[in-house]
């Protein structure tokens, strides 16, 4: 299991967030011991376990499409806040 190599205490990158969870702020980025890079956002839709996503920009929410972030938690349903792997280094 990837981990959070950056010094924020609490992280859990594998961890799928329900509404009303704590949770660091949407578009919090930190870096996996595997050196990608992960981002805290919101999936407005359903999105498939290790489906592409698109990233929207200033609201940090995440879409199924041809984006450059992957979803390596679980299956996600709308409103659900999870971290997205960025697909290249």
């Amino acid at each position: 299991m990837v981990y959070s190599v950056t010094p924020i205490v609490g992280l859990r990158l594998g961890e799928v967030i329900k509404a009303g969870e704590d949770a660091a702020a949407l578009g919090t980025v930190v870096t996996g011991n595997d050196g990608h890079d992960y981002i805290l956002a919101l999936a407005t839709g359903a999105i498939a376990n290790a489906a592409t996503v698109t990233l929207t920009e200033p609201a940090m929410t995440v879409a199924t499409g041809a984006g450059a972030w992957t979803n390596t938690n679980a299956p996600l349903v709308a409103s659900d806040r999870a971290w997205f792997k960025k697909t290249a280094i």
